[in-house]
């Protein structure tokens, strides 16, 4: 089931990434983001795409190379992340962990390399605007990529075109009954960086806004907020309930026209309004 359902997610990331790539605009995004791409348990939101545009800019900048046009950059870049939200997911599935000591050792040479101590690095971090615990999260990541493309974890999966073939099949003769929904989400963030106070102060906040909607405050007024945190998400449009996220799926079902719900994941904390919902009756 899981060897199944990874080929299906490359499948069905790729085939978002062709329909959206076309349309991110990186000028036309706005401070409600919106979701560019699903990847099984995980979501691309159209402001991974713009600062991770902006960090390729600066980075061939620095380095005197010339990019390709915007419209190129943008969908190589999402086409980036998308692998690397796979890949993080096969390896948290499989259990694949970067233990503290050897993220310090590695965080230590990088820092030799610049002829830095490790402290001298992150002063030298703080002084240029970046995080230290950011980067440092950000390079567990990237180790855990690397047991992926290293194949410790990939030369346990085999999946031949038949299983996949079989399952699109099984997949598309069920979404003929399928009812659809149309949900709308706001993720409040919580990054590993965040102290036991701010978690819970993201908590409170997210509770109140809730509890805002479910007395009545149109959820679109209700999450769009800047103080004292700001939302992130957007509308999925219309979707089977095997085309919305996992982390939701759950949920949406439970929910009538008009209902909002609070999902956490790994990203943070989620707010799941269902706006609309088609084809319930069929079901009967």
């Amino acid at each position: 089931m899981l060897n199944v359902r990874f080929k299906s997610v490359v499948a069905a990331s790729l085939a978002t990434l062709s329909a959206t790539a076309a349309s991110i605009a990186l000028a036309q995004m706005t401070p409600l983001d919106t979701i560019v791409a699903i990847v099984d348990e995980d979501i691309i939101l159209a402001s991974e795409v713009r600062d991770r545009v902006k960090q390729v800019k600066s980075s061939a900048e620095q380095r005197d190379i010339a990019l390709p046009d915007d419209d190129t950059v943008v969908q190589e870049t999402l086409d980036r992340l998308i692998l690397e939200s796979i890949q993080l997911q096969l390896a948290d599935r499989f259990g694949v962990r970067i233990p503290d000591a050897q993220l310090d050792q590695s965080m230590a040479r990088i820092a030799a390399q610049n002829g830095l101590t490790l402290e001298q690095f992150r002063d030298a971090l703080t002084q240029s605007g970046q995080d230290y615990v950011e980067m440092r999260e950000g390079l567990r990541d990237e180790l855990a990529i690397q047991r992926v493309q290293q194949g410790s974890v990939m030369r346990d999966i085999n999946i031949t075109e038949k299983e996949v073939d079989n399952f699109m099949t099984t997949e598309e003769g069920a979404a003929l009954t399928e009812p659809e929904y149309r949900v709308m989400q706001a993720l409040l963030p919580i990054s590993r960086s965040d102290n036991a106070e701010t978690r819970a102060a993201k908590e409170d906040f997210v509770d109140g806004v809730l509890a805002s909607v479910l007395a009545g405050i149109n959820f679109s007024e209700a999450v769009n907020v800047q103080e004292p945190f700001a939302f992130r998400g957007g509308d999925l449009g219309w979707r089977k309930l095997s085309d919305i996220p996992s982390m939701f799926s759950q949920i949406i079902p439970s929910l009538a026209a008009g209902d909002t719900g609070k999902v956490q994941s790994n990203s943070g904390l989620h707010l799941v309004h269902l706006a609309e919902a088609r084809g319930l009756a069929r079901l009967v």
